[in-house]
C-alpha cells in the first residue's frame, strides 16, 4: 500500500480549469497556480498525476514539462529528465524565455556531464555560454549558475585555463549574494584546476577553505562528500597514499549512506587507483569489480570506459599484456577527443613495453600536443617522461635527455616528486637510473628511488655502483644507503656467511670504505676475463692490507693457506706490484 500523501483536494479542479481556459486570459494565472498545487506532491505522485493529463497541458506548458523533468530527477530517471528538459528548453527558445531556456540547459549540462557523455555535455555548455550574454539577465543566482557549471566541464573538454578564470567569476558572485553553497561548490572547482596541474600549495588552501565553509554553514552530505574526494586526491597526487586511502574509504561509506550514486562510482574507482599505486593489486581488482558492479546496476553505462582503461593499467602493471589489450580497444572505441588522447597515453605505454616504441612515440606526442592546448602540464609532465623511455628505447638520447630535461625541470620547479597519471614504476625507475648516470636533476632522480620506489630500486641502480664516474658511483651508493641495502649487497655475487661477516667487520672498522666497494670489486676478480667480483679476494685484500698473515686469513675466511697464498698473489698481480712476502712474526 502506497505511503504517499495524497493529491492536494482542489488540485483536479484546477487543472481542468487550466485544460478549459487554453487560449483565454485566465490560462497564465490558472497555470501558475497549477504548477504550484503540482510542486507540493513527492516525484512519484507528481509524474503519476502528469499521466493522467490530457496532452494538451504538457504541450502548451513547458514550465510543466521543465516540472515533470525534475521529478525524474529526483526519481533517478534521467534518460526521461534529459528528454523532458529538452522539450522544455525547445518551447522556453520558442518563446523567447531565454532565462527559463537557460535553467534548462543548465540542467542538461548537468546531466550529460553526470552520464559521461561529454560530447553533448560541451554542446550544452556551448548554448549555455551563448544564452547567457543574449539573456540581459537580472538573476546573479542564475549567472553564477551558468558560470560555474561551464567551468565545471572544463577540465574534461581541455580547457584549464578558461575554466579557472569562470570560477573565479562565480565565487565572486555567489561572495556578493552571502550564498555559502555556491562558494563552497565554486571553490571545489578551483581546487581541482590547480590540483590537477600540480600546484598543490594553492588546492590545499581552496580544500581547507571549502571544508571550513561547509563546517560553518552545516552544508548537507552532498558537500561532505564531494570534499571527502577532493580531499583523498589531494594525498594521492602528491603520493601520500595511505592518507589518500583512509580518506577515500571515508568518502565510499557517506556516498553510499547519502545514496549519492556518481560519487559511491567515483569514489571506489579512485580507491582502486590508490591501492594499485601501492601496489596491492588483488585489492585494486576488488575494487574495480566493485565500480563496474555498481556502475551497472544504477546505469551509469557510459562511465565504463573509464573503469576499462584502469583495468588495463592494472593489467599493464602485472605484465598481463594479453589482458590489457581488449580493455583497451574497448575503450578507446570511444567518440571523445579527450577521453581518446587520455586513452591513447594508455595505449603508448603498453606499446613501450612490447617493442612497439615507434608507435608509442608517435601516440604520446599527439597526446602531449592536446595536453598543451588544455594547459594541463602535470599530464604534459608525465607524457615527457614516457617520450623520453621510448626514446631511449629506440637509442635516440640526445632527444630523451631533452624531454627528461624538460620534465624533470618542471617538477622541480613545482617541488612534486610524484605524478599521480600513468606511474609505472619499472619505467620511472629507469628514467631515474639514467638521469643518476647523465647528471640530471639527479638530487629529483634520488628522491623519487627513495621516497616512492623503495626497495626495488635497489636492483635497478647497482649497476651504477660500477660505472665509470666516481660521482655517479657515489650518487648510486647513497640510494642504495637511503633504501637501506646493506654495504655487502652492492657486490655482483653474494658471499657466504662467513666472508660476509668479515666484510662487514671490516667496513663497520673502518678497514673497507663502502663508497670503495663497487669500484674495488670491479679490480679483485679471479676470472679477469669474465669480470666476476670475488667477494672471498676482498675480504683477503682487507684483511691483508690491514696486517693479517695468511695463517690469520685462513682461519678467518675457513680457507687453506695455500688458497690465502694465491689471493695474496693475484692481489699483487693485479695491481701491478712485485710480490714480496712478510716476514713471519716471532
Amino acid at each position: 500500500m502506497s505511503t504517499d500523501p495524497p493529491d492536494p483536494p482542489d488540485l483536479a479542479a484546477t487543472l481542468s480549469n487550466w485544460a478549459n481556459a487554453l487560449g483565454t486570459d485566465d490560462a497564465a494565472s490558472l497555470e501558475e497556480e497549477s504548477l504550484l498545487l503540482l510542486a507540493q506532491l513527492p516525484p512519484a505522485n507528481l509524474v503519476a498525476v502528469l499521466r493522467r493529463l490530457p496532452g494538451e497541458l504538457p504541450q502548451a506548458s513547458p514550465h510543466l514539462v521543465a516540472l515533470r523533468a525534475q521529478a525524474y530527477v529526483d526519481m533517478d530517471m534521467l534518460d526521461e529528465a534529459i528528454v523532458d528538459f529538452e522539450a522544455a528548453r525547445l518551447q522556453f527558445t520558442a518563446r523567447r524565455a531565454y532565462t527559463d531556456a537557460l535553467h534548462a540547459v543548465l540542467n542538461l549540462a548537468r546531466l550529460q556531464h553526470l552520464r559521461e557523455d561529454l560530447g553533448l555535455a560541451r554542446y550544452y555548455t556551448h548554448l549555455a555560454d551563448t544564452l547567457l550574454h543574449d539573456a540581459n539577465l537580472d538573476d546573479s543566482r542564475l549567472e553564477a549558475d551558468t558560470i560555474l557549471r561551464i567551468a565545471t566541464l572544463s577540465p574534461d573538454i581541455g580547457l584549464y585555463a578558461q575554466g579557472e578564470e569562470m570560477a573565479r567569476r562565480a565565487l565572486q558572485i555567489y561572495e556578493r549574494r552571502g550564498d555559502v553553497a555556491g562558494q563552497c561548490d565554486a571553490l571545489l572547482i578551483l581546487f581541482s584546476f590547480h590540483n590537477q596541474t600540480g600546484q598543490y600549495q594553492a588546492s590545499g588552501s581552496y580544500l581547507q577553505m571549502a571544508r571550513q565553509l561547509q563546517q560553518i554553514a552545516g552544508l548537507g552530505a552532498g558537500h561532505q562528500v564531494a570534499i571527502l574526494n577532493k580531499e583523498a586526491h589531494w594525498h594521492w597526487y602528491q603520493g601520500n597514499l595511505q592518507a589518500g586511502m583512509q580518506t577515500v574509504e571515508r568518502a565510499v561509506a557517506l556516498a553510499d549512506l547519502a545514496k549519492q550514486q556518481k560519487q559511491r562510482v567515483y569514489n571506489r574507482l579512485v580507491a582502486g587507483n590508490i591501492v594499485r599505486a601501492m601496489g596491492d593489486f588483488g585489492a585494486a581488482q576488488d575494487w574495480y569489480d566493485a565500480t563496474e558492479a555498481l556502475a551497472n546496476e544504477i546505469g551509469f553505462s557510459l562511465f565504463q570506459c573509464w573503469i576499462d582503461v584502469h583495468r588495463a593499467w592494472l593489467a599493464i602493471l602485472q605484465q598481463q599484456f594479453l589482458g590489457a589489450r581488449p580493455l583497451l580497444l574497448r575503450a578507446l572505441q570511444t567518440q571523445d577527443h579527450g577521453q581518446s588522447m587520455s586513452f591513447s597515453a594508455f595505449q603508448a605505454v603498453l606499446y613501450s613495453l612490447t617493442g612497439r616504441a615507434d608507435e608509442a612515440v608517435a601516440l604520446l606526442q599527439r597526446s602531449i600536443a592536446y595536453y598543451e592546448q588544455a594547459s594541463d602540464f602535470l599530464s604534459v609532465c608525465t607524457l615527457n617522461l614516457h617520450l623520453a623511455f621510448n626514446l631511449l628505447q629506440l637509442g635516440r638520447e640526445e632527444e630523451a635527455a631533452t624531454e627528461l630535461s624538460a620534465a624533470f625541470a618542471w617538477m622541480v620547479e613545482r617541488r612534486i616528486d610524484y605524478l599521480p597519471h600513468w606511474w609505472h614504476p619499472s619505467i620511472m625507475a629507469q628514467l631515474c637510473v639514467h638521469a643518476l648516470a647523465e647528471g640530471i636533476h639527479p638530487y629529483l632522480a634520488e628522491r623519487i628511488l627513495v621516497k616512492h620506489l623503495g626497495n626495488p630500486g635497489i636492483d635497478v641502480v647497482r649497476p651504477l655502483l660500477h660505472h665509470d664516474s666516481s660521482v655517479v658511483r657515489r650518487r648510486a651508493l647513497d640510494v642504495m644507503e637511503a633504501l637501506g641495502a646493506s654495504p655487502i649487497s652492492i657486490l655482483a655475487s653474494s658471499p657466504d656467511d662467513t666472508v660476509r661477516a668479515v666484510l662487514e667487520e671490516l667496513i663497520s672498522k673502518g678497514c673497507l670504505a663502502a663508497a670503495g666497494l663497487p669500484h674495488l670489486s670491479t679490480l679483485l676478480t679471479t676470472a679477469e676475463k669474465r669480470s666476476t667480483p670475488n667477494p672471498t679476494l676482498i675480504a683477503v685484500f682487507g684483511l691483508y692490507v690491514h696486517g693479517a698473515t695468511r695463517e690469520e686469513i685462513a682461519r678467518r675466511l675457513s680457507l687453506s693457506e695455500a688458497a690465502v697464498r694465491n689471493y695474496v698473489t693475484l692481489i699483487y698481480r693485479i695491481f701491478g706490484l712485485a710480490y714480496m712476502p712478510r716476514q713471519r712474526k716471532e
